[in-house]
């Protein structure tokens, strides 16, 4: 062995050695021999070899994606644009996710992407970009934005540049129209044929429309607004134009075109049928897209969609207008509004509106006569966290994918196409339609896994209404599970299976299954008999149990609601949850675990700074091992286990049932994060105001420390029915949750 010699922090480096070495440096791995750590003795491992839970149960479509300019250097896909000559594809990216600083850049539209270039980095978020239609005269770019990115307060803006040389120029930024903003901020931009310029703007706010906007039509904030950007009026940038419906009418801001709007995301105008479509975020239960009226009143946030949302808030001047599409969180979770396809690929979409949802990548057409709805059908199934659906200079479909910030990766975003599937190939064997065909059970009236699937537990059960769970996994033959810091990643062709039961009868397997990348989620409901299950229906079900108790069998999406991106997917793959019992010390000696030591710090900095002198840093091997020994991992605590502190098994309950939601980018509508270790002054919990309405509580706060009484989280714990947490898949309140919780809250120091 080597030993070095390291002088003080102040004097010269001495490296000493007891060998003879080619040239002064630790890090030649030529130098030395490899030293192995051999673990545990080797447990054989059977092989698992299911692969019909991988296939889909649905018919195929014909349609399928494909990744698009390759060479793209993609973060967190925001946004596209084609240049009005269509040479270039202008693009929004933002690094590291939701919060981060974003780039308007540009690559060759006949390119592969590697071409690409940074255009702006303005420092402010920006949500969209439309080109002037005179944009061969006159130069003229248009962008929403919301900013400045650190610090308020915040506005959304239209702001104008003069494009020069292919790049706009940061000299003749003009801001057109602003309004406070601090979420839910709209920026959706599109020009109608006649040139006036439609502008969205959300409640602006992260909460319940807590301001009261959404039907103040007064203000700026949830509207459609349409202005003339071509005919400044005297000490503005901008015109009302003299049709809108509004402009004279007192009671409301001229700049009105349609009003009560929550978050609209995403506005096109589809110049051949006249049509301007708007798609919008939902709130509790619903999300919509609206074939936009003249003067309409979309409801927010008296209504949500088409439901009543709030009955003490006042309906506007004017009657509420449903939206055209309107789907529940059973089906869509976050929608995004795409594009009247005018392309060749696909004459059967001709004027159809293409759209599609965030959280589960499912892209969907509608066709609408301006009169009523023609038909309506999801097209595909995709992995892609979908932000924006539009065309390219050809008409043709592309979709930029924003990609999984928080999975212990790299941001995968980027940019695919709509494309035909290619020839379908039977599967070997059909998709089970039963839970005794899915090869996860040799026996299954009886559970007993199949060769190759194992039985696990974990420290602290999630609320599933009363249920206990039994889970199994099943790995592929060579599979390893990586180990990515605290939370876990299998290899396609994982299956997980939980299996719920209440007063000792099984009620329902869930499984999820992973191909490509991606998970999906199918429910077995189980028969009478207890002696297997049957595939429910992809919108799930709503059952009574035996004693009358109301039960919601999840549909796929909703599993997905839970299952997010930012929890990767797998909700008990994560140290604090299976470190129980020898577990691990198993699982280790199966060679069932991979751990990739991270390369030394700095080493990344080093090899850009110049690979020549550091291309031999060493980095440690990948190893079947652990990274520390079990009783140094974390460990989750279950809420009834009173060896375990208060804090820990509240924070424990918080993790396993919030916080695939509640954290960074988790789609939980709030700022809230419950991630297990994260210090209570980043929570954004412990005395803060409630973001989505105070249920009547005085002085409320989301945790009051010292005062059950006035937080909110333990009413939306032990309700049913809107506003209840979690929002999804449960009809029944934790009563020993809501005591859990209310102990602990008392415990903090006011």
């Amino acid at each position: 062995m080597n030993f070095a010699r390291v002088n003080g922090a102040r004097a010269a480096q001495e490296l000493s050695t007891a060998v003879a070495l080619t040239r002064p440096s630790y890090h030649r791995t030529a130098e030395f021999a490899p030293l192995t750590f051999v673990g545990p003795p080797a447990v054989p491992r059977a092989a698992w070899s299911g692969t019909s839970l991988l296939m889909s149960p649905d018919a195929p479509t014909g349609f399928a994606t494909a990744r698009a300019w390759p060479r793209l250097d993609a973060r967190s896909m925001v946004a596209l644009a084609p240049t009005p000559a269509g040479r270039w594809m202008w693009f929004l990216d933002q690094e590291g996710g939701w919060g981060g600083g974003m780039r308007l850049g540009r690559f060759r539209h006949d390119g592969d992407g590697g071409d690409a270039e940074v255009l702006l980095e303005p420092g402010e978020q920006i949500t969209s970009v439309a080109f002037h239609p005179r944009f061969a005269e006159n130069g003229l770019v248009f962008l929403g934005t919301n900013g400045p990115r650190a610090g308020k307060p915040r506005f959304s803006r239209l702001v104008r540049y003069k494009v020069s040389d292919g790049r706009p120029d940061p000299a003749t930024r003009l801001v057109i129209i602003e309004w406070p903003s601090d979420g839910h901020n709209g920026g959706g931009i599109a020009f109608g044929a006649d040139g006036m310029l439609f502008v969205t703007s959300g409640d602006g706010t992260s909460d319940s429309d807590k301001d009261r906007v959404g039907q103040d039509p007064r203000t700026l904030r949830s509207k459609i607004l349409r202005i003339d950007v071509d005919h400044p009026s005297p000490g503005k940038p901008y015109a009302v134009p003299a049709d809108n419906p509004f402009v004279s009418d007192d009671r409301f801001a001229p700049e009105t075109w349609a009003y009560g709007l929550r978050n609209p995301w995403r506005l096109t105008f589809d110049a051949e049928s006249g049509q301007l479509w708007c798609g919008e975020n939902g709130q509790d239960a619903w999300e919509y897209a609206h074939l936009v009226r003249r003067g309409a009143n979309y409801g927010w946030s008296a209504y949500e969609g088409s439901r009543r949302f709030s009955t003490t808030r006042p309906v506007g001047p004017t009657p509420v207008t449903p939206p055209t599409l309107e789907f529940s969180h059973a089906e869509f979770r976050s929608l995004t509004g795409g594009v009247v396809y005018r392309g060749k690929q696909f004459p059967e979409l001709s004027g159809a509106y293409v759209f599609g949802d965030f959280n589960t990548g499912r892209i969907w057409a509608a066709k609408h006569d301006g009169t009523k709805l023609e038909w309506l059908r999801e097209l595909i199934d995709t992995p892609l966290a979908l932000t924006h659906i539009t065309a390219d200079a050809d008409g043709e479909i592309v979709l930029a994918d924003y990609g999984s910030p928080r999975a212990n990766k790299p941001t995968s975003g980027g940019v695919h196409r709509l494309v035909r599937a290619g020839p379908v190939v039977a599967p070997a064997a059909p998709f089970p339609r039963r839970l005794s065909e899915t090869g996860l059970f040799s026996d299954t009236a009886r559970l007993t896994p199949a060769a190759g699937v194992l039985a696990y537990t974990i420290n602290a059960p999630g609320w599933h209404d009363g249920a206990t769970g039994a889970h199994h996994l099943a790995v592929p033959a060579g599979g390893t599970i990586d180990i990515n810091g605290k939370t876990w990643e299998a290899p396609d062709g994982t299956v997980l299976v939980q299996t719920l039961s209440v007063a000792g009868r099984r009620i329902e397997t869930r499984v999820l299954a992973r191909a490509q990348g991606d998970w999906a989620g199918y429910t077995y409901v189980w028969d009478a008999a207890q002696r297997d299950a049957a595939l429910a229906d992809k919108g799930g079900a709503d059952l009574n149990l035996r004693d009358g108790q109301p039960w919601r069998v999840p549909s796929r999406a909703e599993c997905l609601m839970c299952h997010t991106r930012e929890a990767t997917f797998s909700l008990t793959l994560r140290e604090a949850q299976l470190n129980t019992g020898d577990q691990l010390a198993r699982w280790e000696a199966m060679a069932l675990l991979h751990d990739a030591a991270p390369r030394p710090a700095g080493s990344r900095r080093r090899a850009e700074r110049g690979a020549d002198d550091y291309g031999e840093q060493r980095v440690a091997p990948a190893t079947t091992l652990l990274p520390r020994a079990p009783a140094q991992l974390a460990r989750y605590a279950a809420a009834a286990d009173q060896t375990a502190s208060l804090d820990v098994r509240a924070r424990s309950y918080l993790a396993v049932n919030c916080a695939h939601c509640h954290t960074v980018s988790g789609g939980g509508n709030s700022a809230m994060n419950f991630e297990w270790g994260v210090p209570p002054d980043r929570m954004q919990t412990i005395g803060q105001p409630p973001e989505h309405g105070d249920l009547g509580i005085s002085d409320a706060r989301v945790v009051a420390p010292g005062a059950a009484g006035r937080s909110v989280i333990l009413p939306r714990m032990a309700v049913r029915g809107p506003g209840q947490m979690p929002p999804v898949a449960s009809r029944a309140s934790d009563p020993e949750g809501v005591r859990l919780m209310a102990e602990w809250i008392q415990s903090l120091a006011p």
